[in-house]
């Protein structure tokens, strides 16, 4: 079989595809700067507030990914995201005119089942465009736009979060009820917009390969993998999910953390704590990717593990004292680097997957850790962080302080044993 060429448009997909993931992480993470806003608004507690930003958003967004992965292996997938980013859009929008808690639920429900359909497009059109030997790249790419969109989005959502609380003191947004809120999740569904008519436009649906029943495998093959290597595989699935609870944790409630601990308005923390986000993002593919080669090629595959256990030991106490810091500048500091070196920890976990999986399973099995991760991460993270600061020590909550500071401490913990573990297990071989 002849080598695969090229698509000619295959760099103008890439760049459509990672604007359209930027576009998700904006209308997914957003909402994290106007959780105290909603709250107050709509009289809801910090448990309810971290259902509707983690487990309901997860939750969909998992179980539809699972699903929508059988229609991108039949069916056009051009039509497939374009639907998945109207869907998306459209609920953003409605998130921004909530009346209700319940209706609150269900728009970040439909905001989760419409984002799970771009990134197994995206990767399945990438890899078709793209020969096998070149393919790496323009995949990292889409995955740079994933792990630095959260942050691009709370620095561009406290812009937005600063221009509506100007409109409001200029007596402009009494049709959204006075509320600066609504007005910045309407204003984020925007590039929603844009984003489906370049897909719909430029995008075109390359001819597979091969055809879908042959590329299908069945089911059991991946439990059979799984039993192969189930200590390494537990391991990894652990350590991955505790990094997860992690990032999302802070993600999701430090900008209302240093709101109510500091003072700091949400326009400020946004925009600072975007910025640790996507740097951290950054410097943490760096540092991780260069310690993990160094060290896969002086140990083999369970280099790449015990890497990571390295990476989380340097992450413990940063991610447990971080929060707990009185002075607002070097906690900043401190939640800066644990971020950094959370994400160190994150960008190793598709290496250390794909070198412990067999070749006929390793889609499957990248699937699987994506959906693990997703769902006890952002899905229990924010809520077990809620969850702990309204536990009463001394008659009065403990504060999103601690909380924050108990899971990273949890989470850090988990991180270390589980990667020690992982490199025991794992077989030694030569990458």
């Amino acid at each position: 079989m002849t080598e695969r060429t090229q698509h000619p448009r295959a760099w103008l997909f890439v760049g459509i595809f990672t604007f359209c993931y930027l576009v998700s992480s904006l209308d997914r993470y957003v909402v994290n700067l106007t959780i105290q806003p909603i709250a107050t608004s709509l009289h809801l507690d910090d448990v309810q507030i971290s259902m509707l930003v983690g487990l309901a958003f997860t939750l969909f967004y998992s179980t539809a990914g699972l699903l929508l992965g059988a229609l991108v292996d039949r069916y056009d997938r051009r039509v497939i995201v374009v639907c998945g980013i109207v869907i998306w859009t459209m609920a953003t929008a409605f998130t921004g005119l909530a009346w209700s808690y319940a209706s609150l639920l269900l728009a970040r429900i439909l905001v989760g089942t419409g984002e799970a359909a771009l990134s197994p497009s995206a990767y399945s059109i990438i890899a078709e465009t793209f020969p096998p030997a070149k393919l790496s790249r323009p995949t990292s790419i889409y995955f740079l736009g994933g792990a630095i969109g959260p942050g691009i989005s709370l620095v561009l959502g406290g812009l937005m979060l600063g221009v509506a609380e100007h409109l409001n003191q200029a007596q402009a947004l009494g049709w959204l009820d006075n509320e600066p809120w609504r007005f910045v999740l309407l204003l984020a569904a925007a590039p929603g917009a844009l984003a489906a008519l370049a897909v719909f436009l430029f995008v075109t649906d390359p001819r597979r390969s091969r055809p879908a029943p042959e590329r299908a495998r069945p089911a059991t093959s991946l439990v059979g993998e799984l039993r192969t290597k189930p200590a390494l595989y537990a391991a990894l699935l652990i350590g991955v999910s505790a990094v997860s609870v992690q990032i999302n944790g802070l993600a999701v409630w430090w900008p209302t953390h240093a709101l109510r601990s500091f003072g700091w308005p949400l326009t400020q923390s946004g925009v600072w704590f975007g910025g640790a986000l996507a740097g951290g993002a950054l410097i943490g593919i760096a540092l991780g990717g260069a310690l993990g080669t160094a060290m896969s090629r002086r140990l083999g595959e369970r280099g790449v593990s015990l890497a990571m256990a390295l990476l989380s030991a340097g992450a413990l106490i940063p991610m447990a004292g971080a929060t707990l810091i009185p002075d607002p500048m070097m906690q900043f500091g401190a939640v800066a680097l644990s971020l950094a070196l959370a994400f160190a920890v994150n960008c190793l976990a598709p290496t250390a997957f794909q070198l412990a999986a067999s070749p006929d399973v390793r889609g499957r099995i990248a699937a699987l850790y994506v959906s693990v991760g997703t769902v006890v991460g952002a899905g229990v993270g924010p809520v077990l962080v809620a969850f702990i600061g309204q536990m009463r020590i001394g008659g009065a909550p403990a504060g999103l302080g601690v909380g924050l500071a108990s899971v990273g401490f949890g989470s850090g913990l988990c991180m270390i044993l589980a990667f020690a573990w992982a490199s025991r297990s794992g077989a030694s071989r030569t990458v």
